[in-house]
């Protein structure tokens, strides 16, 4: 295509284009670039604010370490120290419960499905009450057995509702245990 136009005005026109291009394209950038740069920002303040809580924190310990004197933090760790070993002496009495929880369920029928149990110490001995779902009435029967066997020796005395055998088939039940740890 010819352009017609006299010199001047055709050099006039192109500057004029090549201005516009280079607005148009500074724009593109300009707005691809924005998010960026926003998001860049909230960086630097949220990291700002991440140091100046780190301060705080830091000239808390420093006020901490100046204000304790030697002396009475080294009775507190002495107090700490005597509270974790009481609580192991009184680990050490205790029977471990959970060994005998996993031989109640290594021992039980395949019919029985145990839901819940519950642990509670009393002036009897330790109890542990099962709850779950019997597909029939025999089979609660012979986990009784079961429970109160010597061989096993888990529980000394077993107690099952006498409702509990009053339905045939799908039988919720709760079993109350005395645990001996023979």
């Amino acid at each position: 295509m010819i352009n017609l136009l006299p010199y001047n005005r055709r050099m006039l026109l192109k500057s004029r284009y090549k201005r516009r291009l280079f607005i148009v394209a500074i724009s593109g950038i300009t707005i691809t670039l924005f998010p960026f740069v926003i998001v860049i920002i909230i960086m630097i303040l949220v990291q700002y604010s991440n140091i100046s809580i780190l301060n705080v924190e830091y000239q808390k310990a420093k006020e901490f370490k100046s204000t304790e004197n030697s002396t009475l933090l080294s009775e507190k760790l002495k107090g700490i120290n005597d509270l974790i070993y009481s609580f192991s002496n009184n680990l050490e009495n205790k029977k471990i419960v959970s060994d005998t929880v996993l031989k109640i369920m290594e021992i039980k029928p395949i019919g029985i499905t145990i839901n819940s149990f519950d642990f509670s110490t009393n002036t009897t001995g330790d109890v542990l009450i099962l709850n779950g779902v019997s597909v029939n009435r025999n089979e609660i029967i012979k986990y009784e057995k079961l429970l109160k066997e010597k061989p096993n020796g888990l529980c000394s005395v077993v107690n099952i509702p006498v409702t509990t055998y009053s339905k045939a088939f799908d039988v919720p039940f709760t079993i109350s245990c005395t645990l001996s740890y023979e």
